[in-house]
């Protein structure tokens, strides 16, 4: 009988060990549990920023494409531009040169009235 009250008592404390186990290890779970849920927060956070980001960059590589598409159209008018102004320069400078003909024709011809 004594040997019963021993292993009796031995059983108890067994199980007095394993629910005190069983207890740290449902707290650890518990513990787990939130940090996952954390972790789980956190991701769902960063992905939000990416995709945020993501969003403000694809919207800055649209308005740099309509910039390099308004500088390309501009860029053409100011080619049209310089060459109309080219073109203008020489037809100028075509007339300038008939007067100055004209101007030296005169010339030579007061001079040989002159003398």
């Amino acid at each position: 009988m004594q040997a019963a009250k021993l292993s009796a008592e031995s059983l108890r404390q067994q199980v007095k060990a394993l629910t005190g186990e069983l207890r740290a290890l449902s707290a650890q779970e518990d513990s787990h549990k939130v940090a996952l849920a954390e972790a789980h927060t956190a991701l769902a956070k960063a992905q939000a920023a990416a995709a945020t980001r993501e969003a403000q960059l694809e919207a800055r590589v649209c308005e740099a494409e309509e910039c390099r598409g308004r500088l390309e159209e501009d860029n053409a008018a100011l080619i049209v531009s310089a060459k109309r102004v080219e073109e203008s320069l020489r037809l100028q400078a075509e007339s300038a040169a008939t007067r100055a003909e004209e101007l030296l024709a005169d010339v030579s011809s007061l001079e040989t009235q002159v003398t």
